[in-house]
């Protein structure tokens, strides 16, 4: 229920995050959206790097926004996404989606336009939401993590590849 919740209030913010940030974005933030794109082409298809892009251009969103308070809360996303991200950036993920709606939200944002940026960030918000809740809820099925796991008290068991770091 709580990652539900943290779900459901993450996408109520990245929606306003990339309408403003299609409002409000520089030159300069563009072109380093557009190396990350590039780099994610290239280095997309390793999990492990595909969410450190990913943490990278939601920073970079944050701080398109123009608007601190926005930016302070896209960290916090930018920390859950590395303790969450492992459920979603696994080799299951299909990386030519991805690929294909960051370009698109780029090409919403580069366009100004905060209402092809929303709909494209909704559609890759259902998509990775129902992608996360199925790879946790395998997980739990298979009695890796939930409370069922056989953790000695007190161990919290982390998602596959997570770093303990964050």
């Amino acid at each position: 229920d709580l990652l539900r919740q943290i779900l459901e209030f993450r996408r109520h913010i990245t929606v306003q995050v990339v309408e403003l940030a299609a409002r409000n974005h520089s030159d300069e933030q563009l072109a380093r959206a557009r190396v990350l794109l590039s780099k994610e082409r290239e280095e997309g298809t390793n999990p492990a790097r595909a969410l450190a892009l990913d943490v990278e251009f939601n920073r970079l969103l944050g701080e398109a926004t123009g608007n601190l308070m926005y930016q302070l809360v896209s960290n916090l996303f930018t920390k859950l996404l590395h303790r969450l991200g492992p459920f979603y950036y696994n080799e299951s993920r299909d990386f030519g989606r991805s690929l294909e709606t960051h370009a698109q939200l780029l090409d919403a944002i580069e366009a100004s336009d905060p209402a092809a940026a929303r709909r494209v960030l909704e559609q890759m918000l259902s998509y990775s939401e129902s992608a996360i809740v199925a790879e946790i809820e395998r997980l739990e099925a298979e009695g890796i993590i939930g409370p069922q796991t056989d953790a000695p008290a007190g161990r919290r068991v982390r998602p596959p590849g997570a770093s303990s770091g964050c």
